[in-house]
């Protein structure tokens, strides 16, 4: 009995380390939830309907979010707080080892295991561990060589207030989302593979609803630095133009390969909706999908990119006049928004 008490007692050290470490990525798996306000995520759904259609999306969302989950539990607790654990090296070593099981890949894995077979367990920790060492490379290195200090910003205040939001997006995973859509299709056709001619435009508004999320917390991105926007020397709707404008910026990169004039105004149609819900900005986390609201303001989104994109199909240019005017009315009524919050 004395040696079970002793023994208890020695591990409770690294039974409270352990314990605390289950709770940081509890709550960091928990943050993950923002995917259920992505429209993108919806769509998926609504194509779920036909499984085998959903596939090949629900695997470009599963390959993205293999990144953060593949993450080190034992780095969600900062190395700071970690020197200072009262820990030896064999309960350290045990501390170490245990973790690895708090990790969700290792569970993904161990269910994969037992329900699938373990080849594709296998290939899901392979795969784990190469998008852990990606993560880990970019974490200790992009503090030297900090991409995001190399985005360009056009001249002007405009331009900086662009160059920002260009930063908050790329710090987001949906834009991902659509890079992986049009790098895919590119590559098929590049390889020699054949679409049908109605299908690029479809794929193309497809990117569209990846990114239309971020078109309903333009402010939300900022978090609370959207105040300063009152002390500049600029009126709400530059500021939410300049916005719209790194918004369109980065779409037109992604559709670029893939259809450009339907799409193009699809996502007009998605920033007028969008901006309906400067009211309510969300705070937002830095590498997670972006969270917004399904209804009504996220299926109004949806339904006008297809809607918007396909009469721009049939119908030229009409579509398009109307789409822009509609643009710019919510552009002047929605930015006295911006500095009034």
């Amino acid at each position: 009995m004395a040696g079970l008490t002793t023994l208890v007692r020695r591990a409770a050290p690294s039974v409270a380390v352990l314990r605390a470490v289950g709770l940081a990525s509890y709550r960091e798996l928990r943050s993950f939830q923002s995917i259920t306000g992505q429209n993108f995520f919806y769509l998926v759904l609504l194509i779920a309907l036909q499984p085998e259609s959903a596939y090949f999306f629900g695997l470009i969302v599963g390959a993205l979010l293999f990144f953060p989950l593949s993450s080190d539990p034992l780095e969600k607790v900062p190395s700071e707080r970690r020197k200072l654990w009262p820990l030896d090296r064999a309960e350290w070593a045990a501390v170490r080892t245990v973790s690895l099981f708090l990790s969700p890949v290792i569970w993904i894995a161990g269910f994969v295991l037992f329900r699938v077979g373990w080849r594709l367990a296998y290939q899901l920790t392979v795969i784990g561990l190469a998008a852990h060492a990606v993560s880990y490379s970019f974490r200790r290195w992009a503090p030297r060589f900090n991409l995001m200090r190399m985005v360009p910003a056009p001249p002007g205040v405009t331009g900086q207030l662009m160059r920002l939001h260009w930063r908050e997006m790329l710090t987001t995973l949906d834009p991902y989302i659509g890079l992986l859509l049009m790098l895919t299709t590119t590559g098929y056709r590049l390889a020699g593979g054949k679409l049908d001619a109605e299908a690029l435009p479809i794929i193309s508004m497809v990117v569209v609803v990846a990114i239309s999320t971020s078109a309903q917390v333009l402010v939300g991105l900022d978090g609370a630095g959207a105040q300063r926007y009152r002390l500049l020397p600029l009126q709400g709707w530059q500021i939410l133009l300049a916005k719209d404008a790194a918004f369109l910026a980065v779409m037109l990169i992604l559709i670029a390969p893939l259809e450009i004039p339907a799409s193009f105004t699809a996502g007009l149609a998605a920033l007028t909706i969008g901006h309906s819900r400067l009211e309510e900005q969300p705070a937002q986390q830095r590498w997670r999908f972006t969270s917004g609201v399904m209804w009504p303001t996220g299926a109004f989104q949806m339904f006008a990119i297809f809607a918007i994109g396909n009469g721009v199909l049939k119908f030229g240019i009409l579509f398009i006049v109307l789409t822009v005017a509609a643009w710019l009315i919510s552009l002047w009524w929605y930015g006295r928004k911006v500095v009034s919050n």
